[in-house]
C-alpha cells in the first residue's frame, strides 16, 4: 500500500482541491502501490508519485487514465485540473529559453531537461574531441541540411549522445541557426510537451494553449513552436517511443530533428553508431591514457569490440593504474563488460558498461525476449540463426524471430542481412553469458541433424557447430562425433566445402574411432575426399590407404580403389592408376556387383581425363552411359552425358588442330600471307575452345599482324573487337 507525502501540497486554492481529490480516490481504491497503478497506466511510478504529491501537474490525458482506473469521476477531476492549471502557471510564471527545466523525480536519469543554445557550448554532452566519428558526422549534416528527420540509435555508450551534441555545436559554428535540447528522461509525453510550452511560451499563450483540446491544442503548440526560430531539435536519450512520436506530431515538418536512443524506431533517417574503426579505437584509447599506448593496443581495444565507452573506461586504467594494454587484456578474462571507471569517478549509473547493459535488459518487457538473448549466449560465436535458436528455446520460428526482434528493438542485436542469423555485440555477448550461461550442445546436435541437407545453413551457423564439437570433446564424446559425423557423413563436407576448423575436428573424431573399424573407414573416406578437394593428393591417397585396409565390403573396396586410381592419375601415375581400375574391375566382374562397376567407370573416365586420352574417354563414357540408363541412375547419366560430350569437343578439337596445323604447314611453303593468316586465326579459336589461352592469343596476334601488313581492316578489325571481348587485349 502507498502512502504519498503531502510535503508539496500548498495550503489552499485549486491545486490542493485537485490533490485532495486524487487522494481520495486513491484512498477510497485501497491504497494500490505505484508500482501496481504504473502497469495499469503504462507510466513510471516516479511519474505517479509527482501527480499524487504535487512536484508536477498531472494533464489531462494521465488524469483521465488516473480517474478512470481509480473507478472516480473523469468529467470532475477535469473541472478541477484546469483551475488548477491556472493557478500552477499563475504562480509559476514564464522562464527564459536560455535556461533549463528541470523536474526532479524519484530516479536517476528520470528528470525532463530542456536547454536552448545559440552558441556553440553544450560541453556537458560533447567530449573534448570528437574520434572516429568524422564520416557518420558528415553524412548526418547531409540528411539535416535537407530537413530529415534523423535517428542515432546503438548500444549504451557507443558515443550517440557525443555525436549528436557535436552535430549541433558544429551546426550553430556554421551559421545554421540555434538548437534546443531535449532530454524527456521517464516524462510521459503529456509532461514532456506541457514543460516545453511553460519553457518557451508567455504566460498568456500558455493559458491559451492550455484551454484547448484535442488537435485544436496540437496545432496551437506546432504554431508557437515554428515561431520561436530554432533551426534544429535534438531530441536526447529517448526511452519511451510514444513519447517520441507524440513530440515529433507537434514539431513543425520544416524543423531538423536529431534523436538519440538506444531504441531502433522508424523516424525517418536511421544511423547505426556502432563500434569504431579499429585504428581510431586506438587514437581513443591513447586519448584517455594521455600517452601513444604500448603493444597490445589493438588487441586490447579488439576484446572491447571497439566500444566508445569501454575503451575510454580502458584508456582511464591505463593511466590511473599505470598498466599495460596487454595486462589489461589478460585481467579482462571473460567479462570485459564489467571493467569499471577507476575510482568510481563517472555518472551514476555509467559506472561500467555492465551498467548501461542493466539498464538496457530492465527494459526488455518480454520474457521471450530475455529467453533469446540468453539462447544466443549458449552459443560460442555471438551470432546464432532463428533455426538454431528455435530449437534451443523450443518456440516455433515465427516466436522466435519475434523475441530477437525485441532484442534489435534496443540494440542488443542486429540481423545479419540477407539470412535469418542475429549477432550481438561482444560485449553483450559477455554480459549475456555472466547473467546465466547455458549449455547449448544438445541443441546443436538437433539442429545440426535437422538441416542436415540445408548445406547453406549449417556453413552460417558454422562456428557454433564446431565451437560445441570442440568443447565436447572431453565432456561428452559422443556428442562431439555426433556434430562431426553428420558434417562429414551427412554430405556437407563433399558438396559445400569445408574449412580447417572442420578438418582438425575430423581427424580428432578420426581417431576417437579407431577401434570401430566401420565408423573409421567412414571419417578416412571423407577426410581423403576432402584432401582430394584441397589438392592435397599424396595425403588422399594416403587416407584412401587407410580407408581401403577397413572396407566391411567388397562394394566399398572396389569404391575406394577406384578413387586412389583417380589421385594416383592427378598426380601423373597413370600405370599404378591402371593397376588400381584393373583390380577394381576384376572385384566387381566376381561379385557381379554392377552398381559398383558404374564407380568405377565414373572414376576412371575422370582418370582418362587427366591422362588426355579423349578416346578412352569417350569408349568409359558410353560403357557408363549405357549402365546407368539400364540401371535407371539419372545421376550418374547426367555424369556420363557431360563426360561423353566432353571428350567429342575435345577429339573434335584435337582434330580441327591436326588439319589446321597441316594447312598451315601449307601457307608456309607457298608463302602465302593469305592463308597463313586465316589459318593462324583458326588456330587461335581451336586452342580457345580448349581454354590454351597463351597458345590462342600468341596465334590471335600473329593474324592480327597479317591482317595488317595485308591491308585486310574489316578482318583485322573483327579479330580486335572478339580480342578486346575475351581479354586478349586490353
Amino acid at each position: 500500500m502507498a502512502r504519498l507525502s503531502r510535503s508539496k501540497w500548498p495550503s489552499a486554492g485549486p491545486v490542493r482541491e485537485l490533490l485532495s481529490y486524487l487522494e481520495s480516490l486513491h484512498e477510497a481504491a485501497g491504497r494500490p502501490s505505484l508500482s501496481e497503478i504504473g502497469r495499469g497506466l503504462a507510466l513510471a511510478p516516479s511519474t505517479i508519485s509527482a501527480f499524487f504529491t504535487g512536484a508536477r501537474l498531472i494533464g489531462r490525458g494521465n488524469l483521465e487514465l488516473l480517474v478512470e482506473y481509480l473507478e472516480g469521476d473523469v468529467q470532475r477531476a477535469e473541472a478541477l485540473r484546469r483551475k488548477a492549471a491556472v493557478a500552477w502557471e499563475g504562480a509559476g510564471g514564464a522562464k527564459s529559453p536560455q535556461a533549463a527545466v528541470s523536474e526532479p523525480m524519484e530516479e536517476t536519469g528520470s528528470r525532463l531537461d530542456i536547454v536552448f543554445y545559440d552558441t556553440p557550448v553544450n560541453k556537458l554532452n560533447r567530449p573534448e574531441r570528437l574520434v572516429g566519428r568524422e564520416e557518420l558526422a558528415a553524412r548526418i549534416h547531409g540528411l539535416l541540411d535537407n530537413g530529415e528527420r534523423v535517428l542515432l540509435f546503438g548500444m549504451g555508450g557507443s558515443g550517440k549522445t557525443a555525436l549528436a551534441a557535436t552535430v549541433a555545436d558544429q551546426r550553430v559554428e556554421a551559421g545554421k541557426g540555434s538548437y534546443l535540447w531535449l532530454r524527456p528522461g521517464s516524462s510521459d509525453g503529456e509532461a514532456t510537451i506541457d514543460g516545453i510550452v511553460r519553457s518557451l511560451a508567455a504566460p498568456a499563450e500558455q493559458t491559451r494553449i492550455a484551454q484547448q483540446v484535442g488537435d485544436a491544442q496540437l496545432q496551437a503548440i506546432r504554431n508557437l513552436l515554428a515561431q520561436d526560430g530554432i533551426g534544429l531539435w535534438v531530441i536526447d536519450d529517448v526511452w519511451h517511443p510514444q513519447v517520441l512520436y507524440g513530440l515529433l506530431r507537434v514539431l513543425p515538418e520544416s524543423v531538423a530533428v536529431l534523436v538519440t536512443s538506444r531504441l531502433k524506431i522508424d523516424v525517418g533517417q536511421l544511423v547505426d553508431v556502432g563500434g569504431l574503426p579499429p585504428d581510431d579505437a586506438v587514437k581513443l584509447l591513447n586519448l584517455h591514457a594521455r600517452n601513444a599506448a604500448p603493444a597490445g593496443a589493438e588487441e586490447l581495444c579488439r576484446a572491447l569490440g571497439y566500444h566508445a565507452y569501454a575503451i575510454e573506461i580502458a584508456g582511464r586504467h591505463l593511466r590511473q593504474y599505470d598498466t599495460t594494454p596487454a595486462e589489461l587484456h589478460r585481467l579482462l578474462e571473460h567479462a570485459p563488460h564489467a571493467l569499471t571507471m577507476p575510482g568510481g569517478y563517472s555518472a551514476q549509473g555509467r559506472e561500467s558498461v555492465q551498467r548501461l547493459l542493466d539498464r538496457t535488459y530492465e527494459a526488455l518487457d518480454h520474457d521471450d525476449a530475455r529467453g533469446a538473448l540468453a539462447a544466443v549466449a549458449a552459443f560460442s560465436s555471438g551470432t546464432a540463426s532463428v533455426e538454431l535458436l528455435a530449437i534451443h528455446l523450443g518456440f516455433d520460428q515465427a516466436r522466435t524471430t519475434n523475441a530477437l526482434n525485441r532484442l534489435v528493438d534496443v540494440s542488443l542485436a542486429k540481423r545479419i542481412p540477407g539470412t535469418s542469423t542475429y549477432s550481438v555485440h561482444d560485449l553483450t555477448f559477455a554480459y549475456a553469458r555472466s547473467i546465466g550461461a547455458q549449455n547449448g550442445l544438445k541443441s546443436v546436435i538437433r539442429f545440426a541433424e535437422v538441416y542436415r541437407k540445408d548445406y547453406q545453413l549449417l556453413s552460417q551457423e558454422m562456428d557454433n557447430l564446431l565451437g560445441a564439437a570442440a568443447r565436447a570433446r572431453t565432456d561428452d564424446p559422443e556428442g562431439f562425433l555426433s556434430i562431426v559425423e553428420t558434417l562429414a557423413v551427412g554430405g556437407y563436407l563433399d558438396d559445400y566445402g569445408h574449412t580447417l576448423g572442420l578438418l582438425r575436428l575430423l581427424d580428432e573424431a578420426i581417431e576417437h574411432v579407431r577401434h570401430e573399424s566401420d565408423r573409421c573407414h567412414t571419417l578416412l573416406t571423407k577426410r581423403g575426399n576432402a584432401a582430394y578437394n584441397q589438392g592435397e593428393h599424396e595425403l588422399a591417397i594416403n587416407l584412401y590407404v587407410q580407408a581401403l585396409d577397413l572396407s566391411p565390403t567388397p562394394q566399398r573396396r572396389i569404391i575406394l580403389m577406384s578413387l586412389i586410381g583417380k589421385v594416383l592419375a592427378e598426380l601423373g601415375r597413370h600405370d599404378e592408376a591402371e593397376e588400381q581400375f584393373d583390380q577394381a574391375y576384376a572385384i566387381s566382374e566376381t561379385t557381379g556387383d554392377e552398381q559398383a562397376r558404374l564407380r568405377i567407370l565414373e572414376q576412371h573416365s575422370v582418370a582418362a581425363f587427366r591422362r588426355k586420352d579423349y578416346l578412352r574417354v569417350r569408349e568409359l563414357a558410353s560403357d557408363g552411359l549405357e549402365l546407368s540408363r539400364r540401371l535407371e541412375t539419372p545421376f550418374q547419366e547426367a555424369i556420363f552425358l557431360n563426360n561423353l560430350g566432353t571428350a567429342e569437343f575435345e577429339l573434335g578439337v584435337c582434330k580441327a588442330i591436326e588439319l589446321h596445323r597441316q594447312a598451315q604447314g601449307l601457307a608456309v611453303q607457298m608463302d602465302n600471307d593469305h592463308v597463313l593468316a586465316l589459318t593462324h586465326r583458326t588456330l587461335g579459336a581451336d586452342f580457345h575452345a580448349q581454354e590454351s589461352f597463351d597458345q590462342a592469343q600468341q596465334h590471335f596476334q600473329e593474324a592480327l599482324l597479317l591482317y595488317g601488313k595485308l591491308g585486310q581492316s574489316r578482318r583485322e578489325a573483327d579479330l580486335r573487337k572478339f580480342m578486346q571481348r575475351f581479354g586478349y587485349l586490353s
